[in-house]
């Protein structure tokens, strides 16, 4: 596993998201969001949620 500066997590570990309305859904973090450096907002990070092996930005 590699590290990613300045998120806090490590490639392929394993996170709990919490959705709105406060649903929790076990995760991968995968890495963060090129996007939000070029558009401006908030930083995003990438994850596979391990129910449906589907990505997702957040």
């Amino acid at each position: 596993m590699t590290g990613t500066a300045g998120s806090g997590f490590r490639e392929g570990e394993s996170i709990w998201m919490v959705a709105a309305g406060g649903i929790k859904r076990p995760a991968e973090y995968v890495g963060t969001g090129e996007t939000s450096a070029w558009f401006g907002g908030p930083p995003r990070v990438c994850v596979v949620y391990l129910d449906s092996r589907a990505g997702d930005a957040v």
